[in-house]
């Protein structure tokens, strides 16, 4: 069975290979190299770095393989070579101390032989005890088994074996991050550098127009994106670490798919400390739930030693039953998303949920999580909340609260997909999210937000695990008024400037639409056309009447011209006379006829009348065209006339 190690025909003058790699490695930490200590290559194959070995590090090279072409090609380079079998532990011991032939050991590469192998353990066991007996560095590197290339295929059934790569044909063993870890510590080597070679692109990467590989593809796009946030390696190659030799441990490197025993649901509270009196009654509440199939975490957060002991004291005074199923942690530092991290990260529980100090949770809150978890397995589970106007107050010296609205019902009992991308519509308390969308997929709460950080999540966590929703009111989301809550603690520059972020975020995100949630899009395209009907024509009838309301004024400001010369000629013939004089003379005309004899009463009526009707003229003169005002002006003359004779 050959040695050769993977990458055996790399290009020496290449600076991102495996080989260039573990040189890299061992020149960061190397030190002054004792006489006649050399660097052991097992598995050397063609050995394309020897030369630079021995220039660097000043160490004689050594390659260890199977009698073959690259052997022959290293010594012919003048190279020590040497033709060695694997047959066990000792077997490999024995054969590589005679190698060596009591000089010291430098370094030791073993590049991705060990892979080649069913007893791949053996060999790096022995590495390990060569590597302790000579205080030798050793650079071990394996093919990443977890490659996207690798994972976009199986999933649609697709499993190629190649000469070479990711899953070379002589591969007896294949790793993944942590299997290889595992692996190195039950041998003795401890990793404490890394190189890793890095190929978004692999030669697994066919067939090409596959759209669970073609770049352009929405699929490809999708899993590449779940992939990269849930494991932070589905780029890497090879993985290429410098160890250093220490005690074995024992560590079980199989895997068991049974699970541990875990509660239904991890309740995470936040607290500052501050509202005490609002714990109290939250621990109160969970005392009370009809399922206790869940535990507490309690996450001080920037608390201070006094506050520290008043969280505690409020622990100590809950039943002893629910005492052993509260856990006490502290986040010293952070924003608003540090301690729900911290919380997550400690959380037990199947779900997981938020619910801050000041809510109140109603009896049937962790009974109806089960129900919709029974239905909706691995969902995010959401139910119904109240909302209500709430205010801290003083009664004799000790906090309180007191309520200051009724209870409203202002969120919507289903999810709203489309319009949770507008504003969030769930508060966390009617929320539990799978355990696997922060433990799994690697999911966190953005630190950078000082706010918003909880609609942030749902978002992306919403967008693989989808949302299973029930109708039941399990909650009461308390609205602080008087500058308590968390609007007024933060500034209306810092919720746009977040609000911003989040949107950002949206719009570089892969979302799958749940099933049934087609209908609602329809229904909101169909009425967002209707009402863009109805605005166009509102627009197109407000240009019109704009349009009039412009001839409008511009008669009006035609009228007013002919008003004003109007107005010149009656002052230039002395014929102007105010409204003040003329109701003067009526009123003086009609004293005149009560006094009169009944020969001039009808006359003198007559007349006033008439001096009615040129007061109206007078008072709607403006209204009228030009050609009325001609024809009234003798009529005008004639009234004047009269009014003064009166006088």
């Amino acid at each position: 069975m050959t040695l050769r190690s993977v990458g055996a025909l790399d290009d020496p003058r290449s600076s991102d290979t495996v080989h260039s790699h573990a040189l890299d490695l061992l020149s960061r930490g190397k030190s002054e190299a004792r006489p006649g200590e050399i660097h052991l290559d097992i598995g050397c194959g063609c050995a394309p770095v020897a030369a630079r070995i021995q220039f660097d590090l000043g160490r004689v090279y050594v390659g260890v393989d199977v009698s073959g072409e690259g052997l022959k090609n290293l010594a012919e380079r003048g190279f020590e070579a040497h033709d060695i079998r694997i047959e066990g532990r000792d077997e490999i011991l024995r054969r590589l101390d005679a190698v060596i032939d009591g000089r010291p050991v430098g370094s030791i590469t073993v590049l991705g032989a060990f892979q080649r192998f069913l007893d791949g353990e053996a060999i790096l066991e022995a590495i390990a005890e060569l590597g302790r007996g000579h205080l030798a560095q050793v650079v071990v590197s394996a093919h990443n088994v977890t490659h996207r290339d690798i994972g976009a295929k199986l999933m649609f059934g697709l499993w190629n074996y190649t000469d070479s790569g990711l899953l070379d044909r002589a591969h007896a063993r294949l790793f993944d991050h942590s299997m290889l870890l595992a692996e190195l510590e039950k041998a003795g080597l401890r990793v404490v550098d890394r190189y890793d070679v890095v190929k978004p692109v692999s030669e697994q990467h066919f067939p090409e127009g596959h759209p669970a590989l073609a770049a352009g593809a929405t699929l490809n796009g999708l899993l590449f994106d779940a992939a990269r946030q849930a494991n932070p390696y589905s780029d890497t190659y090879q993985f290429v670490w410098l160890c250093a030799p220490s005690r074995e441990v024992q560590r079980e490197t199989l895997a068991h798919p049974r699970e541990q025993s875990r509660p239904l649901l991890s309740a995470i509270v936040r607290t500052q400390g501050r509202r005490l009196h609002t714990l109290v009654e939250l621990l109160t509440c969970l005392s009370g739930q009809s399922d206790v199939d869940f535990e507490t975490v309690i996450v001080g957060h920037k608390l201070d030693a006094p506050s520290v002991e008043a969280v505690k004291r409020v622990i100590d005074d809950t039943p002893e039953w629910l005492r052993q199923k509260i856990r006490f942690l502290l986040a010293d530092d952070g924003g608003r998303a540090r301690p729900l991290n911290l919380g997550f990260a400690a959380a037990r529980g199947r779900y997981i949920c938020i619910i801050d100090d000041d809510d109140v949770p109603m009896a049937n809150w962790v009974e109806e999580f089960r129900k919709l978890d029974v239905l909706h397995p691995g969902r995010i589970l959401r139910c119904a909340c109240v909302r209500q106007d709430s205010r801290n107050v003083s009664v004799d010296k000790r906090a309180g609260l007191r309520a200051e609205g009724r209870l409203e019902r202002i969120y919507p009992s289903e999810y709203p997909f489309a319009e949770q991308f507008v504003e969030n519509a769930s508060p966390t308390t009617t929320l539990a999210f799978p355990r696997g969308a922060f433990h799994d997929l690697g999911l966190r709460f953005d630190e950078t937000l000082g706010t918003l950080e909880d609609w942030d999540f749902l978002l992306r966590s919403s967008a693989c695990c989808g949302v299973a929703s029930s109708p039941e009111i399990t909650g009461v989301f308390r609205w602080w008024l008087a500058a308590e809550n968390s609007k007024a603690l933060h500034s209306e520059r810092e919720w746009q400037v977040n609000d911003e972020k989040v949107l950002r975020k949206q719009d570089q995100t892969y979302f799958i639409v749940p099933k049934g949630e087609t209908e609602h899009i329809r229904r909101f395209v169909r009425d967002n056309k209707r009402y863009k009907t109805i605005y166009e024509n509102a627009k197109h009838e407000l240009e019109i009447y704009k349009s009039k309301i412009e001839t409008y004024k511009s008669k009006i400001e035609t009228y007013k011209s002919e008003i004003e010369n109007y107005k010149s000629e009656l002052n230039d013939k002395d014929l102007f006379v105010s409204l003040d004089s003329i109701e003067s003379a009526i009123l003086l005309s009609k004293r005149v006829a009560r006094g009169a004899s009944e020969d001039l009463i009808r006359p003198l009526r007559n007349g006033v009348r008439a001096k009615c009707r040129m007061l109206r003229i007078k008072i709607f003169l403006s209204l009228m065209s030009k050609r009325k005002r001609r024809d009234h002006r003798q009529k005008l003359r004639i009234y004047l006339a009269f009014l003064n004779h009166l006088h």
